[in-house]
């Protein structure tokens, strides 16, 4: 599964884009931006899954693509993102922190969500951990249109984290500014 290509597939309210990289990853082989129907997606929700499916379908075609395990980029602002500060605990209690100091920051029911996190720093005095949630509701939208659409979702991130992972650690810190389809990310 490793040795395959890689496909992404990038959600936003008004368009979807696909990307294809090459087997070592390091050279975009295909690519499309696919105008959605206004109210496909609404509020960041998937409105119709079928239609998105079926966008999905055709557009695979058209691209001629094979690999049927993609990358899922959600909208932004369909998650809610924090940096935590945590004090010094055993790893094992890390989850149960993040979960309560979760509940600070959540708009919603906890239940409701669903949530990763990951340490990013280790200090003298505790952690910093970054914890991403999104709606059970607008995640299921996607995964299930890339379903219906024969396809397997093996990750799903935010725009944010896919540019902060291109970044070289070695070299500090950068402020990356992403405009693209009238939403602007400023990491």
């Amino acid at each position: 599964m490793f040795n395959k290509s890689f496909v992404s597939l990038f959600f936003s309210v008004e368009r979807l884009q696909i990307l294809q990289l090459t087997r070592p990853k390091n050279k975009v082989f295909k690519y499309l931006t696919v105008d959605l129907p206004k109210g496909l997606i609404s509020n960041y929700k998937v409105e119709d899954k079928e239609a998105l499916a079926s966008i999905l379908k055709t557009t695979w075609n058209k691209l001629g693509l094979k690999e049927k395990s993609v990358g899922i980029v959600v909208p932004e602002f369909s998650t809610f993102t924090k940096l935590l500060s945590l004090p010094n605990i055993e790893v094992s209690e890390i989850d149960e922190a993040v979960a309560w100091q979760a509940q600070e920051f959540l708009p919603n029911d906890p239940d409701s969500m669903v949530m990763d996190w990951e340490i990013v720093g280790k200090k003298k005095n505790g952690y910093e951990v970054l914890a991403c949630a999104i709606g059970k509701e607008i995640l299921n939208g996607y995964v299930e249109s890339c379903d219906i659409a024969g396809l397997f979702p093996l990750v799903v991130e935010i725009p944010s984290i896919s540019l902060v992972r291109i970044l070289d650690p070695k070299k500090g810190g950068r402020l990356i500014l992403y405009k693209n389809f009238g939403e602007i990310i400023i990491t």
